[in-house]
């Protein structure tokens, strides 16, 4: 039984109730499903796929506290090679990148990918290549108002898979801010218990 830390930032005055800026906030269990992020506050669940084709799909939904989704995206990206921590940066980049042009500002990032996890916390040294996205995945989180990113198990981020799997087959890049293409996915996906 593994555990696992939140590391947060906030700027001056933006941080949200119970959590402090800047620092890591206490060990939790692992979670196996996705939970409501505070009032107040979204939360971005970004995976990639690598698929036996060889092609790529990347995908994120972003959900607020009542586990509405509020924005979605997928697509399909030429091959990185084989390395699963780059391709799962560039989910996270791409939905960091959609959140900030739509002006959202008060986010929680989940990834499934503890190579990513710790980068993104600047606790894990990667090749140069890795380090330019997760450079971008940095800047651009610091651009928020307030972000924290956590580590999660794979069944806790079941719906961005799926919208990785729909952005490998569809083959373009879509974002929706309703009628999203996997209802029943964000719907299941949510784990019905109060904060």
């Amino acid at each position: 039984m593994g555990v696992y830390i939140t590391w947060a930032f906030g700027r001056a005055g933006n941080s949200p109730p119970a959590t402090k800026q800047g620092r890591q906030t206490a060990y939790q269990p692992p979670r196996t499903s996705w939970s409501h992020p505070p009032r107040g506050t979204l939360k971005l669940n970004s995976d990639a796929g690598v698929f036996s084709d060889g092609s790529v799909g990347l995908g994120f939904v972003v959900r607020d506290s009542s586990g509405e989704a509020v924005m979605a995206g997928a697509k399909r990206c030429a091959a990185a090679g084989d390395n699963s921590t780059i391709i799962e940066a560039l989910a996270l980049r791409f939905g960091l990148e959609n959140v900030q042009e739509n002006g959202l500002c008060n986010i929680i990032l989940e990834v499934d990918s503890r190579n990513l996890w710790l980068a993104v916390r600047g606790e894990m040294e990667m090749d140069p290549s890795s380090m330019l996205v997760v450079g971008d995945i940095q800047h651009l989180a610091r651009e928020l108002h307030y972000f924290e990113i956590s580590l999660v198990k794979r069944e806790a981020n079941k719906t961005a898979h799926a919208l990785a799997h729909y952005g490998k087959d569809e083959g373009y890049e879509s974002v929706w801010n309703e009628n999203f293409p996997c209802n029943w996915y964000i719907r299941n996906d949510v784990r019905l218990e109060p904060n």
